[in-house]
């Protein structure tokens, strides 16, 4: 049965309801299947007890959150010596014209290379959610001048989940593989 730790950095929780989502899609394909949040790790989980490592955080202003570089940092030589596989969750996911978002990915993972002292062979890129709810007056502006501009969802009164499940699970069935 193959271990693997599903490691996530969120900031306005979507990120961990899809490592959530993908712990669940694993333990349902046979797998042995751990969910951890970076920030608040448990010290029982031990990066050497794992066959795969799989990484997931929310893009930002065009970063992943420091708490999930700051992990992969200081654990780069024990991961780099692991199967492993990072997911991005991102609004410009959300993207419909393909060239756009595979220009925005190849952009992605250069910034995350450059970031990162371990390199990640495999990169999933997921739509996220648009949380005007929970964003301050000031971000809320923002995100809606610039959803409003590339044509999106600008109803600041509720929030819009965009994530594809279906691409969720087949990921984690890849992965389970």
């Amino acid at each position: 049965m193959k271990k693997i730790l599903v490691l996530y950095a969120t900031q306005e929780g979507q990120t961990e309801k899809i490592a959530k989502v993908i712990t669940g899609h694993l333990e349902k394909c046979g797998a042995e299947a751990v969910l951890a949040n970076v920030s608040n790790i448990d010290p029982s989980v031990q990066l050497p007890d794992y066959d795969m490592l799989v990484f997931g955080a929310s893009v930002h202003e065009g970063a992943i959150e420091r708490t999930m570089q700051d992990f992969i940092n200081s654990h780069a030589r024990l991961i780099g010596q692991k199967e492993r596989s990072f997911f991005l969750v991102s609004l410009s996911a959300a993207e419909k014209d393909q060239e756009a978002r595979d220009a925005w990915l190849s952009d992605m993972e250069k910034k995350i290379t450059a970031r990162l002292q371990v390199p990640f062979d495999q990169m999933e890129m997921i739509a996220g959610a648009l949380k005007y709810t929970q964003y301050n007056w000031l971000t809320r502006f923002f995100m809606k001048h610039i959803v409003g501009n590339a044509g999106g969802d600008t109803d600041t009164s509720k929030d819009f989940e965009y994530t594809d499940w279906k691409q969720v699970e087949d990921y984690a069935s890849k992965l389970a593989q």
